[in-house]
């Protein structure tokens, strides 16, 4: 049987379905700076969780000599890939 769902419960669908195939990266320092134009941001430092399974990001964000510290936590996925959890200056 197939289905179709119209209005509301069809978009909640599609919403879901974008969040299930959100992009990785193979390394945190890459997922970081995904959301940023390369010309505003560079990595300054990476630290790790004692696992390996969590990193933070130190981005130096804007130009020069304005530049503005931002920090990104990011995650590695069960496919040893690394998602961006969320960031915060």
């Amino acid at each position: 049987m197939l289905r179709v769902y119209r209005g509301a419960l069809a978009q909640a669908r599609t919403v879901y379905r974008g969040r299930v195939s959100e992009p990785t990266f193979s390394t945190p320092e890459e997922a970081a700076l995904a959301d940023f134009p390369l010309k505003y941001a560079r990595v300054e430092s990476v630290s790790y969780s004692k696992d390996g399974s969590r990193a933070t990001v130190k981005l130096l964000t804007n130009e020069e000599p304005n530049l503005y510290p931002y920090f990104v936590n990011c995650e590695r996925t069960k496919s040893s890939r690394w998602i961006e959890t969320d960031g915060h200056n």
